[in-house]
């Protein structure tokens, strides 16, 4: 049975980056609308329009909520206006994205059981996934490539994420690898 693919698209962005100075926390929520100093990280929350960022003591920010590289500097921008004060115009620095969260669907329902049976008898005989599925306490079958943070959550939905990789070209990799089971598995059994 023929079945549609929606490619992968970007659904979240994360990203660290720093402002060379130090920030009086409490100062910073006096001034700003922001949640409560966390106490354990001695951090504050903020959001500007999607961007939601952790703004920690030491001038480390990490930031997530956007979907594109463009409109991720351009939040960390101005969030640098934002704090900025007249004796002090600061410019975020060593910005990097973290993890990128991936979206996209196989187009028909997928068999779990069977996913996870074939990826786990693959990788005993030297295959590049590991796979973990527990319906019992999370209903999505996690896989990933071995020794590497990529990984894809499947669900039966035929709905999937990608987490861990830092650009789109990365995804591809576990996508593509990921597909190739779930094409093998439905032409052995297929879902009724």
């Amino acid at each position: 049975m023929p079945f549609c693919i929606l490619i992968p698209s970007i659904v979240n962005i994360n990203t660290c980056f720093s402002f060379d100075t130090r920030f009086n926390l409490n100062e910073l929520k006096e001034k700003h609308i922001c949640k409560d100093v966390k106490k354990k990280f001695k951090a504050i929350v903020l959001r500007i329009g999607k961007a939601t960022f952790n703004i920690y003591e030491n001038g480390q920010v990490i930031m997530a909520g956007l979907r594109t590289e463009e409109d991720c500097i351009s939040s960390c921008q101005k969030l640098g206006e934002l704090l900025s004060s007249d004796e002090k115009i600061l410019h975020p620095i060593d910005f990097r994205i973290t993890n990128l969260v991936l979206s996209g669907c196989f187009g028909r329902k997928i068999s779990l059981e069977n996913l996870h049976k074939e990826i786990r008898r693959s990788s005993a005989n030297g295959g590049r996934l590991s796979a973990e599925y527990e319906p019992e306490l999370f209903s999505g079958l996690r896989c990933s490539l071995k020794n590497s943070k990529r990984r894809i959550t499947i669900f039966r939905s035929g709905k999937f994420f990608i987490t861990g990789v830092k650009n789109e070209n990365d995804s591809n990799e576990i996508f593509h690898l990921s597909k190739s089971f779930v094409d093998f598995v439905e032409n052995i059994i297929p879902i009724k």
